[in-house]
């Protein structure tokens, strides 16, 4: 046994220094081999995210931090090319830990793989970012009123009455910074089309000075919407009618009245607008008792109107309302009437022919000359205005041809007031006024033209045919003529005319019927036709 351990020792120590160095010599060729297969490399991982953590040593002070950088960052790492080949971004944590933020709001940032099996096989050697800085801000409070603005335009013939928001104020949370950029807080309400009220809910944002939206994620508000009733009121224009009381002193009498606006568009709900035909200045309020003078009286037409309604536009609804008082004429209008009754012209008195429970009654008054035409008009006008006022339950109208020989200047004032009350008062008797003339310009020839400028704005439907351009011109002073407007009516023919229907401007065709074109056509109504229009109670008179 002695001399096998012996032996085996001095194998082993024979030549120890060679069988040293034939170790040393494999352990070499070993790493060589192995380095040439894998090799140590140097390689750059991109675009790895930097994690701020622990904010709440920020945001538990009130405050709030931004950064302006970009939160990424390049690592540089050394390690074998086995391992280090199939590294990506994602096998690495970058943190900055806010509650490590230094004084000059800087906060490093650590990088670690991800790996355990990795972390001690590679070295770090270099990174991009290896600090964060950060910008920290106290949290402040501010109270803004909440403002509605309305956009779009409401359905034709509806005005907006007003409108109430359930979040008057709101309080908002924002960075100092950021708050010194808000100027108003708001919400947009559409209204486009809309005829009816309606209420809902909007988004409140925030604007800068130059109408910009404010959106930060570090901006909070204690209400994010509000919601907005929208009131919807009905239009509706109508008459303004003056009346007025008393008697002027001995010797004076009233000549007109005149007063602005003489129509007037109302708003107010649907129920009540749809009901008033008229705004009734009551006569107790402008008294002319006494007067020796023209009377000036304004009053506000709002008190006139029912709760929930009023005039549209504020500066309309003051009326300035004139009362022209003047001294009694030497010459009465009635001393001209004198002749028809008394004298040589007396046909006008005798008992009438004319069957005046007729549905239609025809005065031809032409036959009286040039200078009685006028008089045997206004005395038709009266006797057929006393019919009218008898029963106001029963529909009429009166058609007044060449009115211009009635409020013309070849007129005079006591004619032209007592056919503008006609047309004045017509309504509330049941009846309709109708004025035909061929020149416009003779309708305000008397009196600076008070008198024909009052019947055009009392009167709600107005037709023109073709004019010729003096006509225009002063058509254009009392009416909203469009360009193509002015085009249009010098060329129309026979038939064709310019129709005003309230607001409306229409250009029509008007074509008689059969019946109509035989009364038209006929150059003189015979007792034959006579007899065939009986049966539509028809009554002609003429002198």
């Amino acid at each position: 046994m002695k001399s096998v351990t012996k032996k085996l020792r001095e194998s082993i120590t024979n030549n120890i220094m060679l069988k040293i160095a034939a170790v040393f010599i494999a352990a070499l060729v070993w790493l060589a081999v192995v380095n040439l297969s894998d090799p140590t490399k140097t390689i750059t991982i991109y675009g790895i995210p930097i994690n701020l953590t622990d904010e709440e040593a920020i945001t538990d002070q009130n405050k709030v931090y931004k950064v302006d950088q970009r939160l990424t960052l390049n690592v540089t790492i050394t390690g074998k090319r086995s391992v280090i080949s199939e590294l990506s971004s994602d096998d690495f944590t970058a943190v900055a830990p806010l509650d490590e933020i230094s004084v000059a709001n800087s906060v490093q940032v650590e990088v670690s793989a991800n790996k355990k099996n990795v972390e001690n096989k590679i070295s770090i050697v270099n990174q991009s970012v290896k600090a964060v800085s950060v910008d920290v801000e106290d949290l402040v409070d501010e109270q803004y009123p909440v403002e509605v603005e309305i956009t779009g335009e409401l359905a034709k013939g509806y005005y907006l009455g007003g409108y109430s928001n359930s979040r008057n104020n709101i309080i908002v949370t924002a960075p100092e910074s950021v708050q010194h950029k808000i100027d108003k807080a708001k919400v947009i309400v559409d209204v486009s089309n809309a005829s009816q009220s309606f209420e809902e809910k909007y988004k409140i944002k925030l604007y800068d000075e130059n109408g910009n939206t404010i959106k930060n994620t570090n901006v909070t508000k204690n209400y994010n919407k509000t919601k907005v009733s929208i009131e919807v009121l009905k239009g509706n224009t109508i008459p303004v009618d003056v009346e007025y009381s008393g008697k002027p002193a001995k010797g004076y009498e009233v000549t007109g009245v005149e007063f602005q606006p003489q129509k007037v568009t109302l708003v107010g709900k649907h129920s009540l607008i749809d009901s008033l035909e008229s705004i009734k200045v009551p006569k107790e309020d402008i008294s002319v008792d006494g007067a020796k003078d023209t009377v000036n009286v304004e009053v506000n037409l709002n008190k006139y109107l029912p709760d929930g309604v009023s005039v549209s536009d504020s500066a309309n609804a003051i009326a300035t309302i004139t009362v022209k008082v003047e001294k009694l004429e030497t010459k009465k209008f009635q001393i001209k009437l004198i002749p028809f009754v008394k004298g040589s012209l007396k046909f006008f008195n005798n008992y009438t022919n004319v069957n005046l429970n007729n549905l239609l009654i025809v005065a031809d008054v032409y036959d009286l000359g040039e200078e009685n035409l006028k008089y045997g008009m206004f005395i038709f006008i009266e006797l057929f205005w006393n019919r009218i006022k008898k029963n106001r339950n029963i529909k009429k109208s009166i058609y007044l041809d060449e009115i211009w020989r009635l409020i013309g200047v070849t007129s005079n004032k006591e004619v032209a007031s007592f056919i503008y009350k006609i047309f004045k008062t017509i309504r509330k008797y049941g009846g309709s006024a109708v004025a035909i003339t061929q020149d416009i310009s003779d309708l305000f020839s008397l009196e600076n033209g008070i008198y024909g400028k009052s019947i055009l704005n009392n009167s709600e439907f107005k037709t023109f045919f073709a004019l010729e351009e003096e006509n225009i011109k002063v058509l254009e002073q009392y009416s909203n003529l469009s360009e193509k407007e002015k085009i249009e009516i010098k060329s129309l023919k026979r038939g064709e005319c310019l129709m005003f229907i309230g607001e409306e401007h229409i250009l029509t065709k008007i074509d008689a019927g059969d019946f109509e074109k035989e009364i038209i056509e006929s150059k003189k109504i015979n007792k034959r036709k006579v007899k065939k229009y009986e049966k539509y109670n028809l009554c002609y008179w003429n002198k």
